[in-house]
């Protein structure tokens, strides 16, 4: 994104002081970064086995950068999401949270790959947005057919990681673009969700190739409203889905499409025909206008007497 150039170019101009120069390999750096004097070609990664010793090559040394990003904290913006819509600001020596995840592990020489989530080589149906995956999982529920349901692109593999679809117009998917799909041979409501996070030109065929970063293979649907008394008919749609790692408790991750949303504020979440309030936390902008919220219930007298504040989060 042209805003998201800028910044970072802006950025990396305050960092050029970290980064230096050597005739020699970077000591315990297994991935070194490289520039050939003799050749015009920009500089990139290679792992130290596979580099042959010669006079035309410079290193990039990255250790006082490494450090700086050890205390990541200083150089986080809090404000803007690394997605948002909104106008970036100004101060070029922060970044969003996002952002800066994104450049650290770029910096450590680790490609961006997506994730090989279409192994089976299988055609998916898929849909852009999160209202049109909100919309696709309850028709199942209503019994509706397809007729006037959210727009499904059929799109076929172009690699384990990888797929390609035509689209009738222009500008429809980009890299942020939040997706819901599903295998061709399973009902609509079976999806799973995700961020494209890389798109081409499919040398071959023309068509645009896009990869995904998977959030989960499968999402519930969920509404919700502000706590503080809004009639149901300003209910939202929401996604949520929970992650259980070994040894830890299941957290519980809620996908809303707006900025309005901060960190430890109280809703009102209906799901599967019960509603309780659940506070929110650790707010992160994972696509282009959506939000993703690590989210705990709440009993109903802990609402009622501490208002929208003071909650723990355990």
């Amino acid at each position: 994104m042209p805003k998201e150039m800028q910044q970072v170019y802006e950025f990396t101009e305050l960092l050029s002081a970290t980064i230096a120069f050597e005739y020699q390999e970077i000591s315990a750096v297994q991935r070194q970064c490289v520039i050939f004097q003799d050749e015009d070609r920009p500089a990139f990664f290679v792992t130290r086995d596979k580099l042959a010793s010669s006079d035309t090559v410079l290193y990039i040394n990255f250790t006082k950068l490494n450090k700086l990003f050890q205390e990541k904290e200083k150089l986080k913006n809090d404000v803007d999401g690394r997605y948002s819509s909104l106008k970036l600001s100004l101060r070029a020596d922060k970044l969003p949270a996002e952002l800066l995840d994104y450049l650290e592990v770029r910096w450590q020489g680790i490609s961006l790959v997506g994730e090989a989530i279409f192994a089976d080589r299988l055609s998916r149906y898929f849909s852009i947005g999160l209202n049109s995956a909100y919309e696709l999982q309850s028709s199942n529920a209503k019994g509706e057919q397809d007729f006037g349901l959210a727009k499904e692109y059929l799109a076929e593999t172009a690699s384990e990681c990888a797929l390609i679809c035509s689209f009738d117009d222009s500008g429809l998917l980009s890299i942020g673009s939040f997706i819901s799909f599903r295998k061709a041979n399973q009902p609509r409501h079976n999806r799973s969700i995700g961020i494209v996070n890389k798109v081409s030109m499919h040398k071959n065929t023309g068509k645009a190739q896009f990869e995904v970063f998977l959030l989960t293979q499968h999402a519930f649907i969920a509404q919700y409203i502000d706590i503080k008394g809004a009639d149901e008919e300003g209910m939202q749609n929401a996604l949520i889905y929970g992650v259980k790692t070994p040894g830890e408790e299941e957290k519980s991750f809620l996908i809303v499409e707006s900025f309005m949303l901060k960190e430890l504020d109280v809703i009102r979440l209906y799901l599967n025909e019960k509603n309780f309030p659940i506070v929110l936390r650790n707010r992160k902008n994972i696509g282009l206008g959506y939000w993703q919220f690590e989210c705990r219930q709440l009993e109903e007298q802990e609402v009622a007497s501490k208002g929208n504040k003071g909650y723990d989060f355990i």
